[in-house]
């Protein structure tokens, strides 16, 4: 017999990223899969079309955080515009009730594509947001 699996609840996560400390994520979207099909067929085959798998697709990222006087992430992201950009490893990890962790996805081979400046406006009553796309190779869950 097997356990009680419970969904895991949206807004119980967190994010490591190597070597940058930073709170407060809003949301993180994007962290999908795709394997390519290829078609083919040769001319002795029946009439259809063979189906194979073919190369793995991943992502774009895109972390979301409420603006503070913190250059960590920023940093990243204009190493790439000074040509100096790295590649890090970044974690999303679902969070239980308790706090502990309970799966986890492992992004390889992660760089900032593309950062997103919060929009400023006198009549909003909200936090300014920050964005960051980051383009990765590939994508593990674990747990």
């Amino acid at each position: 017999m097997t356990g009680r699996y419970d969904p895991f609840l949206n807004f119980r996560f967190r994010i490591e990223i190597d070597g940058i400390q930073q709170a407060g994520f809003r949301d993180v979207t994007g962290f999908d899969a795709n394997i390519g099909v290829v078609y083919y067929r040769e001319g002795t085959d029946p009439k259809y079309v063979r189906k194979l798998s073919g190369l793995a697709t991943f992502g774009p990222l895109l972390l979301k955080w409420g603006a503070t006087s913190s250059l960590d992430i920023y940093n990243w992201f204009k190493a790439g515009i000074d040509g100096a950009a790295e590649r890090k490893n970044i974690s999303i990890i679902a969070v239980n009730e308790n706090g502990d962790d309970e799966a986890r996805w492992n992004i390889m081979g992660a760089w900032p594509s593309k950062y997103i400046a919060p929009a400023f406006d006198a009549m909003a009553n909200e936090i300014a947001i920050e964005a960051l796309e980051i383009t990765f190779e590939r994508i593990d869950k674990v747990g």
